[in-house]
């Protein structure tokens, strides 16, 4: 059973990185209208988000942004995936 998903762990990280939503979009493969449902928590979008959205933005990501930033959304997806 996942945990409830906050889209603003990744919204921040996205920015902190420097992507607007239509980079990071373009860059992971998705639409800009499913980076705002994302980062605005919207149910139907987070329902059916696939593991490799979320792996694809982190790595887009995870080299723009500080260490504890990494450390948080890493930690916050295996806990989204109740890996942790």
């Amino acid at each position: 059973m996942r945990n409830n998903f906050d889209g603003e762990v990744l919204r921040d990280m996205r920015k902190e990185a420097g992507f607007t939503q239509q980079d990071l979009a373009r860059r992971v493969g998705i639409s800009r209208e499913t980076v705002i449902a994302i980062e605005k928590n919207k149910r139907g979008t987070i329902d059916t988000i696939e593991l490799d959205v979320l792996k694809n933005w982190q790595k887009l990501c995870r080299n723009y942004v500080s260490k504890p930033t990494r450390e948080k959304v890493i930690n916050y997806i295996k806990s989204y995936l109740d890996l942790a």
